[in-house]
């Protein structure tokens, strides 16, 4: 081993390192024993529990795994991995696991080749291509270990990220109309897996139409978006209704959509239970409207003699907690409107702009949008920050703004550590949520100003190959 490269060596050590945790911990968490349910720790088994639950005639929407939890998501993604409910729930994990963990280097590698897409002119520097290496290192760690407890609890979060990823690449990298309905076909899948990527899939399709309303409608630019857009709506509707319908029946498949539009999507903002992890009030959960609960009830208790907010979970208005009033459910719904508002100021500006570097931060933060603006974000969910991170921090450094470059990569990756470090206390804070919150405004507001100011000059890039034409165009004048 002494004889190979020392990127290899650290990738061979850390894949050792990866397979042993998988197997001595992860594995262990899909045993199952009837006289300690605690015993069984991963939410997979609720996917495979339920797609086999597809094909024997048990409601998708009503069986749960050995921990009492059900299945919230659409049909597609259970169906798909249902043959694994044959094999012990030890296996399924570990299959998962390995799924995962290739879905995390995944997200690696994309990010590096957006960077270089998005940059081509710049130098490749390392690690991160063009991304400086601290940068690139607080991007990781903001996520890591969010990503880590997607790994350890079977849950989907890194295959979504990777999923966004390989959409955006596909399409900033080239400029061609074919490349961009590849785009559009990836850019579905993590839309049916999971419903809140519509938001930065919405980013992509908006900024793209803003970008080439200026160039009219037989333009190229039109065209993309026409062709990105074409494969959303068929990545959707193969993923949604046709593959399902194929495997359990039309009139089956649609009853089951109906089933989980009706029961999970219209009753979320209604429920105060989540059947994954307990109570949706938990400190795990830094949605912004639960932060900010959390926060307020807390400081109460504190501070104002109030009731003990960690013994009075999930009270419905004007039970007890100070926070659990309508009025606050009004103003906290003015927020996350407000959170949308800042995310569509910047889509249209970024698309006036053309810049590739400020799409992929804008893209970035329409991914973080969906954990300010949903009702649920456990912790693991801020995996998203990631690409948010990186390249936000990144356009900044192209904008010169290096002290802001370095502040927004520094505070989430703050955050997220303090988060996991101290769960208890700041997360009965609800410092993440409410800190994330504020770091998004700040940096939509940060982008959309220097977007505007770009739209004045010469249009950038949006694609690799928009790059090398002005390069060319420019050697032979």
């Amino acid at each position: 081993m002494h004889h190979l490269p020392e990127r290899l060596k650290a990738g061979v050590c850390l894949a050792l390192v990866v397979a042993v945790w998988g197997w001595v911990d992860v594995r262990r968490r899909g045993a199952v024993d009837p006289n300690d349910p605690g015993l069984h720790k991963t939410d997979f088994t609720v996917y495979t529990e339920a797609g086999a639950a597809f094909f024997d005639g048990r409601a998708p929407y009503e069986v749960t795994n050995p921990r009492g939890w059900g299945y919230l998501y659409p049909p597609p993604f259970a169906m798909l991995v249902a043959p694994l409910h044959k094999v012990l729930p030890e296996t399924q994990v570990l299959v998962w696991f390995a799924v995962s963990c290739l879905a995390a280097w995944g997200c690696y590698t994309e990010c590096v080749r957006i960077a270089r897409a998005i940059a081509p002119e710049a130098d490749d520097r390392g690690a991160f291509g063009p991304v400086p290496l601290r940068i690139g290192a607080a991007a990781v760690v903001a996520a890591i270990l969010p990503a880590l407890n997607c790994l350890q609890r079977g849950q989907v979060g890194t295959v979504q990220v990777y999923l966004l990823l390989l959409g955006l690449r596909l399409f900033v990298e080239r400029a061609s109309v074919g490349r961009a309905f590849l785009a559009g076909c990836v850019l579905a899948l993590p839309v049916v897996l999971k419903v809140t990527p519509i938001v930065p899939v919405g980013f992509l399709v908006g900024s793209q139409l803003v970008a080439a309303l200026s160039d009219g409608w037989r333009s190229s630019a039109m065209r993309r978006t026409g062709a990105c857009s074409s494969g959303i709506a068929v990545g959707l509707l193969g993923a949604l209704l046709v593959a399902p319908a194929f495997l359990v029946g039309w009139q089956a498949n649609l009853n089951h959509l109906g089933t989980w539009w009706h029961d999970v999507v219209l009753k979320v903002e209604e429920s105060t239970g989540d059947e994954f992890a307990g109570d949706s009030y938990s400190a795990r959960n830094q949605s912004l409207a639960n932060a900010v609960h959390r926060a307020g009830n807390w400081a109460h208790y504190t501070l104002g003699n109030g009731p003990d907010d960690e013994g009075l979970p999930g009270l419905a208005p004007g039970q007890g907690l100070l926070m659990d009033t309508r009025a606050v459910d009004a103003s906290l719904t003015g927020l996350r409107a407000l959170a949308g508002c800042l995310l569509l100021i910047a889509c249209y500006r970024v698309g006036r702009s053309r810049d590739a570097a400020a799409l992929a931060a804008g893209f970035g933060l329409a991914g973080v949008a969906t954990l300010v603006m949903a009702p649920i974000a456990r912790a693991h969910y801020f995996v998203l920050l990631l690409p948010a991170v990186l390249f936000t921090s990144f356009w900044l450094l192209r904008q010169s703004r290096t002290r802001a470059a370095w502040v927004a990569a520094i505070v989430p990756t703050a955050l997220s550590v303090a988060h996991y470090v101290a769960l208890d206390p700041l997360g009965r804070m609800g410092l993440l949520g409410i800190g994330t919150m504020l770091w998004y405004g700040a940096c939509c507001l940060a982008l959309g100003r220097g977007a505007a100011r770009a739209t004045a000059a010469e249009p950038t890039i949006f694609s690799i190959e928009d790059f090398r034409t002005r390069e060319s165009l420019r050697r032979a004048a």
